[in-house]
């Protein structure tokens, strides 16, 4: 009768075990330095945005920022790193941001109420049929010249995003509320 308990629970045990082993074979999915380039900068850098009809103003300061490690879920298999961001914006009291690895792939970065929208193209945006991808070496607004520019185009929104490596979202382009909002100043505080 012993025997027969030692053996049960040498077979729970290794049981317990090896269920448990699947979880740290998992792949943890890290964001590439490309990604993090165009989404992450100090806290307390600031972007001042001018809109051109309306000659509105938002003043965004970063005021938190942390990158970890999420945890596989219900949906997901693999760890990933994501990061989250806090602003204080004289116009809309609810921005944030915060982004990272979805399903693999692609890269997203999203600030709250729509202010931003991030892509990485490393993988490709083909899983990402409601938007277009440009890239400019440089691209001249408002005579400002910004370099490294990804365009993304939200079909849905009709909304366009400009970001610059190294700045950050320099212009939202709102087709269906006929708002056009222009980086007027910035500081990345190194």
């Amino acid at each position: 009768m012993k025997a027969k308990f030692y053996l049960f629970i040498l077979i729970i045990s290794f049981l317990c075990l090896a269920s448990d082993c699947g979880r740290y074979n998992r792949p943890t999915y890290y964001m590439p330095q490309d990604f993090k380039d165009y989404v992450m900068y100090p806290v307390g850098s600031y972007w001042v945005y001018e809109d051109s009809i309306s000659g509105e103003t938002d003043s965004i300061v970063l005021t938190e920022q942390e990158t970890f490690i999420e945890e596989p879920g219900h949906v997901w298999d693999f760890y990933w790193e994501n990061i989250s961001h806090e602003f204080y914006s004289s116009y809309n009291t609810q921005l944030g941001g915060g982004g990272g690895i979805y399903c693999e792939h692609p890269l997203v970065y999203s600030y709250s109420s729509g202010w931003g929208q991030y892509l990485s193209t490393e993988n490709g945006l083909s899983s990402i049929d409601d938007y277009e991808y440009f890239y400019y070496d440089s691209l001249k607004i408002n005579e400002k010249w910004y370099y490294n520019v990804k365009y993304y185009y939200d079909k849905c929104s009709g909304t366009s995003y400009f970001w610059a490596l190294g700045i950050g979202v320099f212009r939202k382009n709102e087709t269906l509320n006929n708002k056009v909002w222009n980086l007027k100043s910035y500081h990345i505080n190194n």
